[in-house]
């Protein structure tokens, strides 16, 4: 940083303005290394059934995901949320989260999830038919932004 500092004021602007593109460029690998590997965490502790432990690598993730503003992060993300919902009671929320990542460019990976298929199972059992069908319309729907940071208020009211 000393070394920056001396080149700025010696009016080297260019070499501060690569050398500083150059660690920003890390630092933004970095975090996304970080951000996948808190969100697996939480999807171990989800699939295992372990729900409060998943609670804070889900909404850390998540969080960070929403600030980076990534649709196709947010569009994966979002039907493991509704995992968590589904278990606290929340099923028609859940129902919309799962049809929101499955209805997206992006869903090839959630169709094979045993976990994903296994919970839109339980849904139907508990909702039926008719109620399943009306959420998963809505989450058809739904923004996938405005849907991101709800869901992540909806997890902080969890912990």
């Amino acid at each position: 940083a000393a070394l920056g500092t001396h080149r700025l004021i010696a009016g080297e602007h260019e070499v501060v303005l690569a050398s500083t593109e150059e660690i920003l460029a890390l630092e933004q690998k970095m975090l996304s290394s970080w951000c996948k590997a808190t969100w697996q965490r939480g999807l171990v502790f989800l699939a295992t059934g372990a729900f409060d432990d998943a609670i804070p690598f889900l909404k850390r993730a998540l969080s960070w995901r929403i600030e980076a503003a990534v649709p196709i992060w947010l569009a994966t993300y979002l039907p493991y949320c509704g995992v968590l919902l589904a278990r606290q009671g929340g099923h028609e929320r859940a129902v919309e989260l799962l049809a929101l990542g499955l209805t997206s460019p992006h869903r090839r990976l959630l169709e094979i999830d045993p976990l994903l298929t296994r919970t839109r199972t339980e849904l139907e059992e508990v909702l039926g038919d008719e109620r399943y069908a009306a959420a998963w319309e809505r989450g058809r729907r739904l923004d996938v932004q405005a849907t991101a940071t709800e869901v992540l208020a909806e997890l902080e009211s969890l912990s």
